[in-house]
């Protein structure tokens, strides 16, 4: 191998032995955009035990015939959001410490005096996994 060719070969060599430790070496990578078909978030794996996923998201198996997109998101675990717009959700149930109705806010009991409203089913107790009440302190 010639000096010449050793200043082309040797740089190029580092450079791909790099990229392919770089995400070896630390814990966190950085990108502008991923795009792929099923993503799946999983904890760590503990001593002993497997790694628990904590989120999905992926395409809904749908039929032959019906050809809409869409999406499915499974999430293992409480969700924290500032707000969520969405043109329809559906739910079992829903608890929360403050009710709006086109912005203006209202109690429970105002719900079902409200006409065309579906009375909500109140639970007897909170869910074990409900967040805590805040004190009012």
């Amino acid at each position: 191998m010639t000096e010449r060719e050793r200043w082309i070969v040797y740089p190029l060599l580092f450079l791909a032995l790099g990229a392919g430790l770089r995400d070896k070496l630390f814990d966190q990578t950085r990108s502008k955009s991923i795009e792929c078909q099923d993503l799946t978030v999983s904890a760590e794996e503990r001593a002993g035990h497997p790694a628990i996923p904590l989120a999905r998201i992926s395409a809904i198996e749908r039929s032959a015939t019906d050809k809409t997109p869409a999406a499915q998101m499974l999430l293992n675990g409480q969700i924290v959001v500032d707000s969520i717009r969405a043109s329809a959700v559906y739910a079992d149930r829903v608890f929360a410490d403050n009710y709006v109705y086109h912005g203006i806010p209202f109690a429970p009991t105002i719900l079902r005096a409200m006409p065309g409203t579906v009375s909500p089913a109140t639970p007897a107790t909170k869910p074990i996994d409900a967040p805590p009440a805040k004190s009012g302190k």
